[in-house]
């Protein structure tokens, strides 16, 4: 299979977003948004957990509570989605087994995403908070990423709470992404109690986490920009969310987000758009 994916055309290759695999399908890669059939024959649930195996450095343990969520992070940042037969315990899911399809997100550094941002969100001459938005696969984290690298490489003390090891890629203590020079990483551990532990160790300027959307991890941004740190944070949503969905606005309201970022467009096409909080209020 890794044969065949290197034989595709590099113009396809430098545009791949995810890689797809099913069990008594095949192999496919989702590329400028168009899903791209790759000849590998007929895949096997037993090769899917070879995947699983290698991703994991052949310890399935170490990555077992990830899993039961439903995907794995692999060196590098590349977060694998994982599908199969639930096993369920007192109505709670326990483990997958007779794996049925995996999506392998390819984790990039696009040191332009960002270009400009900083600017915008300063432009007070204050470190001010953002809310970065889109649907699942809009680019969050690669944005984020790389405004955290612009910012910590200007001199900012930016604390990374990193739950799911996808936007520092930390390897024995050391990020394989380039997340900037004045960045703390904590990675691995549950966004909100991430976020509060680096709040009273690291005496950040400004707490960075990926993908907020419960009541425990609005709180706990709530709970910085009580202490007067700036946050920067992405969620999944719509622009038409940002006014309807009770969470996301009474953030906005109460100005615990003094900007917003709406990413808007998909594959080379993908943009994004600056909006301050107040004017959705």
């Amino acid at each position: 299979m890794r044969e065949k994916l290197y034989r595709i055309e590099k113009r396809v290759m430098l545009n791949a977003e995810e890689i797809r695999l099913r069990a008594g399908s095949g192999l496919s890669m989702l590329s400028a948004g168009r899903e791209i059939a790759v000849d590998v024959g007929k895949i096997s649930s037993g090769e899917l957990a070879d995947v699983i195996c290698a991703a994991s450095g052949a310890s399935i343990h170490t990555v077992a509570a990830n899993i039961r969520e439903g995907f794995m992070t692999a060196e590098n940042g590349h977060r694998i989605g994982i599908c199969g037969t639930a096993a369920v315990k007192n109505g709670e899911i326990c483990g997958i087994n007779n794996y049925s399809s995996l999506s392998v997100r390819i984790a990039k550094e696009i040191k332009t995403a960002a270009e400009g941002l900083p600017e915008l969100i300063n432009s007070s001459g204050q470190i001010a908070s953002l809310l970065i938005i889109s649907p699942p696969g809009g680019g969050k984290t690669t944005l984020l990423r790389d405004l955290v690298r612009r910012l910590s490489d200007n001199g900012t003390r930016v604390a990374l709470a990193d739950e799911r090891g996808e936007i520092a890629a930390m390897k024995s203590g050391v990020p394989t992404m380039d997340v900037g020079k004045c960045t703390d990483v904590m990675d691995m551990a549950p966004r909100a109690e991430a976020a509060m532990f680096l709040l009273r160790a690291m005496t950040p300027q400004i707490i960075a986490m990926d993908e907020i959307s419960s009541e425990h991890e609005l709180a706990a941004a709530r709970s910085v920009a009580g202490c007067g740190i700036a946050i920067l944070a992405t969620a999944h949503g719509s622009a038409e969310d940002l006014k309807t969905k009770k969470r996301y606005s009474r953030l906005i309201e109460d100005g615990v987000f003094d900007n917003i970022v709406m990413i808007n467009g998909s594959g080379s096409e993908r943009g994004w758009k600056f909006v301050r909080g107040s004017e959705l209020v």
